[in-house]
């Protein structure tokens, strides 16, 4: 039978996936970037910052705006230099929980496109995202480098 271990593993393996995807688009939101002739080229670079507040857990897609590029620290509250982009925010399926002691944002500077992670104020070579069902049962994560590369495991 279908229990709810069976649906906290499948919203955990989901949601892993759905995390890749939304940071191979900042990357390439980063990348398409470059060069980009809009006036006053202000944009720093494309991110996704992962979030427990009162609205929930989740994760979204952020552009980082001005200068320093990157900024010391990712601050969803800087209206100046962060910025959600569109409708791109999204929420953990209710089965599933962020680990603690992983990144909280990870951040693509074009042209190559460089990558800055975040745990807290500390910046990281490379770092992690983890996942872990409600019920202890499974656990995942999504790994990133300085080089860019994205890897769920």
């Amino acid at each position: 039978t279908y229990t709810g271990t069976g649906r906290a593993q499948i919203a955990l393996t989901n949601e892993r996936a759905k995390i890749a995807q939304v940071l191979l688009r900042a990357k390439s939101l980063a990348i398409s970037t470059f060069g980009d002739p809009t006036p006053g080229g202000s944009v720093c670079g494309y991110g996704v910052r992962f979030f427990q507040d009162a609205s929930g857990e989740g994760y979204e897609i952020f552009r980082a705006n001005g200068s320093p590029c990157p900024p010391p620290v990712i601050d969803a509250t800087d209206g100046n230099h962060y910025e959600v982009v569109g409708e791109e925010r999204f929420f953990l399926a209710p089965e599933v929980t962020f680990r603690a002691g992983g990144l909280d944002a990870a951040l693509f500077v074009p042209p190559n496109p460089n990558v800055y992670l975040w745990a807290g104020t500390q910046m990281l070579v490379e770092g992690s995202v983890g996942l872990i069902t409600r019920n202890g049962s499974m656990s995942g994560d999504i790994f990133l480098n300085a080089g860019g590369q994205i890897t769920p495991r």
